[in-house]
């Protein structure tokens, strides 16, 4: 199945964003450098997590994290918000539990606690890119699109931000109709058939048809050439 015929169905179901989340359009998470050193995430954990507890050692953020990811992968929501919340109130600093939680949030769209989650962490740092651009996806999930692109505009003008968050912005201003600067910023950031089949699932999200068909048709006579 295409992305286009995706977006068609899913559309009656989750709003247009959360479909754009799932197809990578959107950058969402603790997925970069701002996340300080890697966490690796292994079976062991839960091990380690009850050797801790029996030494009356407390567990560490990075357990308490794997443990975390353990319960995301098996379903468990609400152990796994209690896990992310006693890492908040533990372990302040530790940004992928904010960006997990609200994470958490936006899918039980529940993105008014998603919100407070990010702008808890964003007190603690308030440079923090990666929250800053989460909280521009939240926005954009209550189609405050002009809000979002406030976010997102903040955090790619961060140094060292991640280029993606441009491609953000480029979702933001094409929610909003501004086609010709969502192009733009993409252009930047992917190869021209890329961004115009971007443009394109952007167009198709505001139901746009008639545009959606001429950026996919430019997007396939491009892709031939590359």
């Amino acid at each position: 199945m295409n992305a286009r015929h995706a977006t068609n169905r899913r559309r009656g179901f989750i709003p247009a964003v959360m479909v754009l989340l799932l197809m990578g359009l959107v950058l969402w998470g603790c997925e970069n450098k701002d996340k300080g050193p890697e966490i690796v995430y292994s079976k062991s954990d839960p091990a380690e997590f009850e050797f801790q507890k029996g030494s009356d050692r407390p567990p560490t953020a990075k357990t308490l994290y794997s443990m975390a990811r353990i319960l995301q992968a098996q379903d468990k929501r609400p152990q796994q918000e209690f896990v992310l919340k006693r890492i908040i109130e533990r372990h302040p600093d530790f940004l992928p539990a904010y960006c997990d939680l609200a994470e958490l949030y936006l899918y039980q769209r529940q993105s008014h606690k998603a919100i407070a989650v990010l702008e808890s962490g964003l007190q603690q740092s308030p440079d923090a890119a990666i929250l800053i651009n989460d909280l521009g996806v939240v926005y954009l999930s209550r189609e405050e699109y002009p809000k979002a692109l406030e976010q997102f505009r903040k955090a790619a003008g961060l140094p060292g931000a991640d280029v993606r968050y441009r491609a953000n912005m480029a979702v933001a201003l094409g929610m909003m109709g501004r086609y010709d600067e969502a192009l733009a910023l993409y252009e930047q950031v992917l190869r021209p058939s890329e961004a115009h089949y971007n443009l394109a699932v952007l167009a198709e999200a505001r139901n746009d048809q008639e545009r959606a068909r001429r950026e996919y048709a430019v997007a396939e006579q491009l892709r031939k050439g590359d």
